[in-house]
């Protein structure tokens, strides 16, 4: 059962980081001339750029860290004793990795939408929510562990 949630997630993680290639590449065309590379946190002026390649750092860099941390995930896995301890610490990473993805996404889309002038940066609370999200499967997942120990 637990080697197809890995699957399940493993999947889903490949659709959002397709879909973070898929966003670029389309929305590259179509961005003006000048275009933001950074968003406004908490009051700072956008970086402001000529249309670059440097919009595609976003969907490498949401690439690199979802291939590195299932990399890294897998490393600890086989370290562990336990079979069901590793595959509930993949299981959690990949968990986690879906919400990263967002994050990732939701920043690459914001640049583009700042670029175009429809918003001016981030949608706060659905960033904070992704967050408190992150946050919230460290308990769910040591629970987890727990029930599955017994």
């Amino acid at each position: 059962m637990q080697n197809k949630s890995i699957r399940i997630l493993f999947i889903f993680n490949c659709i959002l980081i397709a879909s973070g290639w898929i966003l670029a590449f389309y929305s590259y065309p179509r961005l003006p001339q000048q275009m933001p590379l950074w968003l406004n946190f908490y009051g700072q002026t956008p970086m402001m750029t000529d249309k670059s390649l440097l919009f595609f750092i976003y969907p490498l860099i949401q690439t690199l860290f979802v291939i590195i941390f299932i990399w890294f995930s897998k490393v600890l896995a086989s370290r562990l004793k336990t079979s069901w301890k590793a595959e509930l610490l993949v299981d959690q990473v990949l968990l986690n990795l879906i919400f990263f993805n967002l994050i990732f996404i939701h920043i690459q889309s914001s640049l583009v939408l700042l670029a175009r002038h429809i918003r001016e940066g981030l949608n706060r609370s659905y960033l904070f929510a992704l967050i408190v999200v992150i946050l919230l499967l460290i308990p769910y997942y040591r629970l987890r562990a727990k029930i599955i120990k017994r």
